[in-house]
């Protein structure tokens, strides 16, 4: 977390140096984040994988470049977690040998995403403005935890699904978002998101590139 506040505030203060008092925003911001992993599956083999809620959190900042365009930074930090289900088959549940099998391997990824994007703003109405949105988002692996729970409930620290995975993830996104004027210098932003990774979190368990669904949301103050 120390190396998120840091990179935080190095960005936010290298743009407010170069952005203009009325045309600076700061905030906070998050999002509820549901992926589709394209986890593989073997023919035949009964092993499921489950993708978690996820959740990032952080800081954004938006410069206003005129009336209908700004640009918009975030530094987020974002969970990618996921479940492998084993689902072994029993012909004789009742012997001891069984309760050595793992049940279920559990990956909690954690990374520093980096969203900048382009607003377009194309409506005003009341205390509402409408935008559509679109950039990038680099994302650098901070940390990596795995566990498989075993048939008897016992647990173990194990690296059967986060030893290849990617420490640094690109992918582009495009949103359409609302903002609400609280007060004057006040608003509060909700935008849903897509979001198509170019390349894999794991290598070993995914056929295809992640997508991602969000509802980002957030709160700001025009300085």
């Amino acid at each position: 977390m120390k190396t998120i506040t840091t990179i935080s505030i190095l960005l936010l203060s290298t743009l407010m140096a170069f952005g203009q008092e009325s045309k600076l925003s700061l905030g906070v911001a998050g999002s509820a984040d549901f992926y589709n992993f394209d986890f593989s599956t073997v023919e035949g083999n009964p092993a499921t994988f489950d993708t978690d809620l996820n959740y990032s959190i952080g800081a954004s900042v938006r410069y206003q470049l005129d009336d209908k365009f700004g640009l918009n930074l975030k530094v987020l930090y974002a969970t990618r977690d996921f479940t492998l289900n084993h689902n072994f088959r029993f012909i004789e549940p009742n012997d001891p040998v069984l309760s050595e099998l793992p049940r279920s391997t559990s990956a909690e990824l954690s990374y520093l995403d980096l969203p900048i994007s382009v607003n377009y703003g194309f409506l005003e109405k009341s205390n509402f403005d409408f935008f559509l949105s679109a950039g990038l988002a680099p994302g650098f692996l901070i940390a990596d935890d795995e566990s498989t729970t075993f048939e008897d409930d016992s647990q173990e620290d194990t690296e059967h699904l986060t030893f290849d995975i990617n420490s640094f993830l690109i992918s582009g996104f495009l949103g359409a978002g609302v903002k609400y004027h609280l007060l004057d210098k006040l608003a509060i932003v909700l935008e849903p998101q897509y979001r198509y990774f170019f390349n894999r979190v794991s290598e070993q368990n995914e056929d295809g590139t992640p997508q991602l669904f969000s509802v980002a949301f957030g709160a700001e103050i025009k300085l």
